[in-house]
């Protein structure tokens, strides 16, 4: 039985991916938006690869800072902050 199942998990293509498919369904979806205008709701994959490399790479010229890590910084001190609101102790 545990042949079968082996042989069943190496049998999967990419289709039976969630991820893959989801990204194949953003490609076409994008295709068919860019191709009736000039859309900016959703940038083909090729440019986010981009405009994260220039976050997370290049200084911003204002604040100095590298864009990517300060904003990452920023969500988890949040996400670190709401972890420990007691809604109890706010009401008093």
């Amino acid at each position: 039985m545990e042949i079968l199942r082996r042989r069943a998990a190496a049998d999967r293509g990419l289709a039976d991916d969630p991820f893959f498919l989801i990204l194949m369904v953003y490609n076409r979806i994008g295709g068919t938006a860019r191709g009736q205008s000039d859309t900016k709701l959703l940038p083909p994959i090729s440019e986010m690869v981009d405009t994260t490399k220039r976050l997370a790479t290049e200084h911003d010229r204002p604040a100095g800072d590298y864009v990517l890590w300060t904003d990452t910084a920023a969500a988890a001190r949040l996400l670190l902050g709401l972890e420990n609101f007691n809604p109890d102790r706010a009401r008093a």
